[in-house]
């Protein structure tokens, strides 16, 4: 009688727990219903801050991140607004895709490289491809890993092949080298940091010492300073984009394209546009338009529409 009682007050226990931590959608008496309501709402809200009434009433989007709280909500739901987030994948709607991309990465599951190697595979766009491989890196790498594999050897477009293999060199088996070489960044960076007028007046590109480390070490410095890319420390990311520039070429295109496109930071979306604008590359090209167009800060749109012009293209209307 006295273990009955044992086994279910432990019972009793666990089904607190489990109620208690249980995320929006996993919840009981939480339907199919109420997740696909919920990503829904979620989605069209962070769809709607993207959007703008011009004076002559006609409207136009700019590129918004989705908040914090809202990135984080779909993470706690979890692998159940998958489904839900893959019916707004529209090609012809970049923002669209572009949403769905932030929030399935967000969730880093298995789950969440079916819809991304979907875009990887359909979508026309090689900006919206290279978006969906900067998303597969937060997935297991035992599933993402042959989806971006089959892109680097079939991907149309020879640029978004690159990306794809910059991304295998730098997510494969470790070695000593790789160790190395990310703690020779670690060092670079905490001496740049020390510097008691770091975040006003110092900078890669003013340090011979750093920049001819970071050069010395090729390709295999460019998984460190992406890796620092997603540091919250702005002026930490700052420097990544810096020293990206110092090395330069097609290898370090994807880290500034995602930066110019998805950081925070107006300032270092800007830096990331200036260090692109000297590539001859065409998604940097795109990117300095898309920008133009479609960055939320009015000072990065001007720089975007300057950068644009000093390359002698056509101005974006």
């Amino acid at each position: 009688m006295m273990e009955k009682r044992r086994r279910t007050l432990a019972l009793a226990m666990l089904l607190f727990f489990f109620s208690a931590h249980a995320t929006p959608g996993q919840g009981a008496g939480c339907t199919r219903e109420d997740v696909s309501g919920r990503v829904r709402e979620i989605f069209e809200r962070a769809l709607s801050e993207g959007q703008i009434i011009l004076q002559d009433g006609s409207r136009a989007e700019v590129r918004v991140p989705p908040s914090e709280e809202a990135m984080e909500e779909i993470r706690q739901i979890g692998d159940a607004a998958i489904s839900i987030l893959s019916e707004y994948i529209d090609y012809a709607q970049p923002r669209q895709v572009e949403l769905v991309v932030r929030f399935v990465g967000r969730l880093g599951s298995e789950g969440a490289a079916q819809p991304l190697a979907r875009i990887l595979r359909e979508s026309p766009s090689p900006v919206q491809r290279i978006q969906a491989l900067g998303a597969l890196t937060q997935v297991p790498w035992s599933v993402s890993g042959p989806v971006i594999a089959e892109a680097a050897r079939k991907d149309a477009d020879r640029e978004v092949q690159a990306f794809a293999w910059q991304l295998l060199i730098g997510h494969g088996p470790g070695d000593r080298a790789k160790e190395q070489a990310r703690a020779h960044i670690r060092g670079v960076f905490e001496r740049l940091l020390a510097h008691p007028n770091h975040e006003q007046d110092i900078g890669p590109s003013a340090d011979v010492q750093a920049v001819a480390g970071v050069r010395a070490l090729g390709d295999s410095a460019i998984q460190p300073l992406a890796e620092q890319l997603q540091s919250p420390n702005e002026t930490v990311r700052k420097l990544a984009v810096e020293l990206l520039g110092a090395l330069g070429g097609d290898r370090v295109l994807r880290s500034l394209i995602v930066t110019a496109m998805g950081d925070s930071s107006s300032e270092v979306r800007s830096l990331a546009l200036e260090t692109l604008s000297v590539s001859d590359s065409s998604l940097a090209r795109d990117t300095l338009r898309r920008s133009a167009e479609k960055d939320p800060d009015p000072s990065v749109r001007n720089l975007a529409r300057s950068l644009v012009e000093r390359r002698g293209s056509p101005r974006p209307d």
